[in-house]
């Protein structure tokens, strides 16, 4: 999988976190499955900060510094 596959994946995974769709154990596993870097990670992030639930982008963050991924 390429780098843009990879972020295209972690983006449709986050944003379907949080709308509701998907639990956050769910996209932590597309996000490590897809080996994307650091740096794309943090954009997503970065992109998504305004999008959904405030809550539920906070907990994916934190969950993504507590194991390492961030």
């Amino acid at each position: 999988m390429n780098s843009l596959d990879s972020l295209i994946d972690a983006k449709s995974s986050m944003t379907a976190y949080l709308d509701s769709k998907k639990n956050l154990d769910r996209i932590l596993g597309v996000i490590r499955g897809s080996g994307l870097r650091r740096e794309l990670l943090m954009r997503v992030f970065e992109e998504l900060e305004s999008y959904g639930r405030k809550d539920r982008w906070e907990r994916a963050l934190e969950a993504c510094r507590r194991k390492k991924m961030l």
